[in-house]
């Protein structure tokens, strides 16, 4: 059973508190009653925003449905005054309202908007206000959820990247303990052997001379032959399993007339012992190599998170190499460009360094690439093009050949919350960060150019 609004009640909402009792009074006779257990949905999506709530006791949480689960969402809270408010162009409502606790709110009519603020003029500039404060509230948290959202999918993309690399280097060190044991082994067998000091010191170095070499690559019939001949000569050898050890040595380049050459002084009796050595030695130095190479990777991930992040640059504006962030950028998505098989030409010219604010800079160059990544369809291309624009700028093209926009929605893809994606696949935000960070910030320019088969981000940015 609904009960009528007075004045008291009034007392608890902010913006009402030190009004008059006549003027409360007046708003109160006004208002209709609502009530709300906690969990009890209070308003849906696409129903009509007719009224203003000033909410009485309890919390209401406010909800986008047409968003990701994890989006932002808002809570109003005994005292509050939300819903529609004067001056908003709010026509739908367009989230779900559900009550957090047992709630009661009073609704307020929009059609008596005009008749609230000649009565009482102290209200306008505070709704104005009010106003004013939820849409840079609701900017700073969607600003917020976008910029987590594209360091999500960054996350997301280094976590497959660095799982290639550190799963190559933990298989290359478990093998590595066994070459080693077998090297130690061999070792062994070859001073029982009789094979002397020099010989060994020979043996050694003609190790360290193929680990020093870069091996050929090669066609695979070739190979194939190869190691076909080399596993002919270690099984003539009395070499264990010779494949695996022919594998080793045609992977690092040596031909079986260099292998003859290097155990042409050694006895027969000695040779056995004296392959398997070195068989086990090379494959040791190819595992090592491979360890090189794969830390060497998540060193250049790291530096490539680094630099998109600047985390330890000040938050002043420096001059920066504005290729160097470009290519931060698209290491961080180099697993979403291969998964699409998508091929990146750079065309970069001479370029000067910018003055920027680099971390929001680099934030420009996630957002269009990941754009691009998305338009285009696997096997696409995306260009990167930079030259000097004038005596004073600098230009920087994102291009790619994905279906582009049509024609009527391409003003409209820098408005906050437009976006061409699915439900769900964007928020309709990443350009309207763009736009933000390269004209207000940096007093740039950004522009679009799209026809299907040819999309172009162009960014301006001042040299100083």
């Amino acid at each position: 059973m609904t009960q009528p609004i007075t004045a008291e009640d009034l007392k608890v909402i902010e913006i009402l508190a030190d009004l008059p009792d006549e003027d409360r009074e007046w708003i109160a006779e006004r208002c209709v009653e609502q009530t709300a257990k906690a969990g009890e949905i209070v308003f849906t999506p696409g129903s009509p925003a007719e009224n203003m709530y000033f909410l009485l006791s309890g919390a209401l949480e406010f909800r986008r449905t047409d968003r990701q689960a994890d989006a932002p969402n808002f809570i109003a809270r005994a005292g509050a005054t939300t819903g529609l408010i004067p001056f908003s162009r709010m026509k739908t409502i367009n989230g779900q309202g559900r009550a957090l606790s047992d709630s009661r709110a009073a609704l307020f009519p929009a059609t008596r908007f005009p008749d609230l603020l000649k009565r009482i003029p102290a209200l306008e500039p505070r709704l104005v206000a009010l106003l004013t404060d939820r849409v840079r509230e609701t900017e700073r948290r969607e600003h917020e959820y976008e910029r987590f959202r594209l360091l999500g999918r960054i996350s997301a993309g280094m976590a497959h990247e660095l799982n290639n690399p550190v799963a190559a280097a933990r298989q290359a060190t478990t093998e590595l303990r066994d070459r080693i044991d077998a090297i130690h082994r061999f070792t062994i067998e070859m001073v029982e052997a009789g094979v002397d000091a020099q010989a060994l010191q020979g043996l050694n170095n003609e190790r360290l001379e193929v680990a020093r070499r870069h091996p050929p690559a090669l066609e695979p019939i070739e190979r194939s032959e190869r190691e076909e001949a080399m596993t002919n000569r270690l099984a003539e050898a009395g070499v264990p399993e010779p494949w695996v050890s022919a594998a080793t040595f045609v992977a690092a380049g040596i031909t079986c007339e260099e292998l003859r050459a290097a155990s042409e002084c050694i006895p027969a009796p000695s040779l056995k012992p004296v392959l398997c050595w070195m068989a086990a030695a090379v494959s040791a130095d190819t595992l090592l190599r491979e360890v090189s190479q794969a830390t060497l990777r998540v060193s250049d991930l790291v530096n490539a998170v680094k630099a998109y992040t600047q985390m330890d640059r000040p938050s002043a504006k420096e001059f920066v190499d504005v290729r160097k962030g470009i290519e931060a950028a698209l290491a961080l998505f180099q697993s979403r460009i291969e998964d699409k098989h998508i091929t990146v030409s750079r065309q970069f010219a001479d370029l000067p360094q910018v003055a920027v604010y680099a971390a929001d800079i680099n934030q420009v160059w996630a957002n269009l690439i990941s754009n691009a990544i998305d338009a285009v369809d696997v096997g696409g291309q995306i260009t990167l093009m930079g030259c000097r624009e004038g005596a004073a700028h600098v230009r920087i093209d994102v291009m790619d050949d994905g279906v582009g926009i049509p024609e009527d929605m391409q003003e409209r893809v820098w408005e906050p919350f437009f976006t061409t994606k699915e439900v769900g696949q964007g928020t309709g935000l990443g350009l309207d960060i763009v736009r933000r960070i390269v004209v207000r910030r940096h007093e740039g320019t950004v522009s679009l150019r799209s026809s299907p088969g040819d999309t172009v981000f162009t960014v301006i940015l001042p040299t100083n």
